[in-house]
């Protein structure tokens, strides 16, 4: 066989070679990426809800009192709504002394009245208790108390652990979006190259409420929970 047969043949080889590896190249330059999501309902098991009352006087020592007396009616009507005692946080009292004003609107050293207040909490695990004494709490305003709630808020206390289930059938759902693209366009789904989580929201059942940041809605009892992940595939032919 002649010189120049074997070179034409190396120079097959080398070029099928050559070929293949531009190939392998390409196909490993080839990517699919896709989101998954997971969904889950979750009922919160843990509630904070709190307020605070007041009262005014001339006298400071009235002002105590009148308070006191405020103090025991906000008790009378939480341990008769089923709150025990011992689950209700009053802070200490607090005194703000207002001055007069003169003509100017400008205050002087002379105090015309002392307002009196006492922030209260209450945390329980019965949530519908705690929604139900929140809406039932303006009867204190019809028992002469200067009353003011502030907004329950409600959190399910094992959330670490459902957002960790949902990452999972999250990426188990991006793969099966992967695969079905792959295969549409006639590629076959390789191996994966990343993955990304991206933020949870946790917002009210049957809410589409969303947040670039996250979303963590404490106001309802029920609620959603959704996870969303980023994945990137090698394709292959």
């Amino acid at each position: 066989m002649s010189g120049g047969i074997f070179i034409g043949i190396g120079i097959i080889i080398a070029s099928s070679v050559l070929m293949q590896g531009f190939k392998d190249v390409k196909n490993a330059n080839k990517t699919i990426e896709v989101k998954g999501s997971a969904e889950a309902k979750i009922i919160s098991d843990f509630a904070t809800w709190g307020g605070y009352f007041s009262v005014r006087d001339a006298n400071m020592t009235d002002a105590y009192k009148k308070l006191e007396e405020s103090k025991q009616k906000v008790m009378s009507f939480l341990v008769k709504q089923g709150i025990a005692e011992d689950k209700i946080i009053f802070d200490p009292a607090r005194v703000d002394a207002q001055y007069k004003r003169d003509v100017n609107g400008v205050n002087t050293n002379e105090i015309e009245m002392y307002e009196a207040v006492i922030d209260f909490k209450v945390q329980l695990q019965d949530t519908t208790l705690i929604d139900k004494v929140a809406k039932q709490s303006t009867d204190l305003i019809h028992q002469g108390v200067k009353f003011t709630s502030n907004k329950p808020s409600f959190i399910y206390t094992k959330i670490d652990e459902v957002k960790i289930s949902l990452l999972a059938d999250a990426a188990k759902d991006a793969k099966v979006r992967a695969e079905q693209l792959a295969k549409t366009g006639g590629g076959k789904l390789g191996s994966l190259k990343s993955i990304r989580q991206g933020v949870f929201q946790i917002t009210p059942e049957f809410s589409n409420e969303v947040s670039d940041y996250g979303y963590y809605d404490t106001t309802t009892v029920n609620k959603s929970v959704k996870a969303v992940i980023t994945s990137q595939y090698a394709l292959g032919d």
